[in-house]
């Protein structure tokens, strides 16, 4: 199948039947969305893809119908050629306390639109209920705080080199109204801020965050005042991270104390993530099992005649009528154990914090759960992680674009699928800190590992 702007509904019924098979038969958390009857909304779906007038709509369609199933590691990805299609103003929004807010904007945009103002009102259409109605039920996450992260930075996207009229509340209280213009990667004008390192204000959207070149390298190691090490964790998918983190070991043991950021950490792989917290863990600590649907044709075919077994005589069944039974309703898992982590032959008992918010996810939670579970000690400082975690089963569509299906969960706590991670010491951002550009999370931890009294 090409890569075209206009598939036959032969091609955009498949796509549409792709994602409801893999999910059907593979998809490991149907016990949270206990309400969802994933065979009725494919139904329901149907006559939507077969209708739809162009990509967009199309791909729009497919991401609102995967986000029923509320897991930030099973989505539908774009097609590149779509997300070059579309755009927006070079100025960024971020969630803050509820509310769309600039964090940064091209020096032009920003002499309008300065950087604290909120986002009121885009077309008309009041911001948040323009993010409720058209943006948020095509995210696709698993905590609502994440979800609204990730609306927030789609807000203003739209096709490249459109206008798009928004009403703005500037800091000094005035109601503006502006026209921008959608064309971000075009716009030679510079930002009125560069990135800090992280740059705690810079949020992207997945698809961004797939195509676009990473804006920051995946291992940073600075020193700050009071001899605190800083180490940003950014990515656990490049493979040197470990030998990175290994080569400032001494430099780490002369420290008063170390800080782990992990805010622009989506995840990658756990052996990453796990080489590192070997050096905090004071004993071997297992890793949590997995769990992942199994399915088995004959066990289906023989549950067939089990499918109107009460509640109550489950029990009596015998083991292999029980596994049939399950596997018919989709319920039997597959659990496979990792094996324990062993601490690293350098341990580094030295005062450390995490530094966490809702871009925290994946194989980052992952290791934030082995560090704590194998006795590092550490504080959390920030906000809430993504709570998200798994392996996805990964399948290309129609018109070039992809989805996945996450095939394993882990058993964490039922608040953490909910919350997220949640910090020690919560440290959110507001309004006052963007203006002033202050990383309010970074001065918290250095004010912390230094002794000193953390004003929150």
């Amino acid at each position: 199948m090409e890569n075209q702007e206009n598939l036959s509904a032969v091609d955009r019924l498949y796509g549409l039947s792709l994602i409801w098979r893999e999910a059907k038969y593979n998809f490991a958390f149907f016990y949270r969305v206990p309400d969802l009857d994933w065979d009725a909304a494919y139904r329901e779906f149907i006559p939507q893809v077969i209708s739809a007038e162009d990509l967009f709509t199309y791909y729009d369609l497919l991401s609102r119908f995967t986000a029923l199933l509320k897991d930030g590691h099973t989505l539908v990805l774009s097609p590149k050629s779509l997300y070059l299609s579309l755009d927006r103003p070079k100025l960024m929004l971020m969630n803050v306390q509820g509310m769309p807010v600039v964090t940064n904007a091209s020096d032009d945009i920003g002499s309008r639109v300065p950087v604290g103002s909120q986002l009121l009102e885009i077309d008309g259409i009041d911001a948040r209920e323009y993010l409720s109605m058209h943006i948020a039920p095509a995210v696709c996450e698993t905590t609502r705080h994440r979800l609204l992260d990730q609306a927030t930075a789609r807000l203003l996207l739209g096709p490249q080199g459109s206008q798009v009229k928004c009403k703005f509340h500037t800091p000094d209280g005035n109601t503006i109204e502006v026209e921008l213009l959608r064309n971000r990667r075009m716009d030679p004008d510079p930002w009125l801020r560069t990135s800090q390192v992280p740059g705690p204000w810079e949020f992207r959207f997945f698809d961004e965050w797939f195509y676009d070149e990473a804006p920051f390298s995946s291992f940073i190691f600075r020193k700050l005042d009071g001899n605190v090490s800083y180490i940003a964790l950014n990515s656990f998918m490049d493979q040197t991270v470990p030998a990175s983190f290994t080569e400032k070991l001494a430099d780490i043991r002369q420290s008063s104390g170390l800080i782990l950021d992990l805010r622009k950490n989506h995840g990658g792989s756990d052996d990453v993530g796990y080489s590192i917290a070997a050096h905090f863990l004071i004993q071997p600590t297992e890793t949590m099992p997995v769990r992942s649907p199994q399915n088995i044709a004959f066990y289906r075919a023989s549950g067939v005649s089990l499918k109107d077994t009460p509640p109550e005589k489950i029990a009596d069944l015998s083991e292999r009528a029980r596994e049939q039974l399950l596997c018919f309703r989709n319920q039997w898992y597959y659990e496979e154990h990792w094996g324990p982590i062993q601490p690293a032959q350098e341990i580094l008992p030295l005062p450390t914090v995490l530094l966490t918010d809702s871009e925290t996810g994946s194989a980052a939670e992952d290791f934030i759960m082995a560090f704590e579970s194998g006795k590092g000690e550490a504080t959390r400082i920030g906000s809430g992680t993504a709570g998200s975690t798994g392996q996805p089963l990964i399948q290309e569509l129609p018109g070039g674009g992809g989805f996945a299906i996450c095939t394993i969960r882990m058993p964490w706590p039922e608040e953490v699928w909910q919350k997220g991670i949640e910090p020690d010491i919560s440290v959110e951002p507001t309004i006052e800190d963007i203006i002033k550009n202050k990383d309010r999370a970074l001065e918290t931890a250095v004010s912390y590992l230094c002794g000193a009294k953390v004003s929150i």
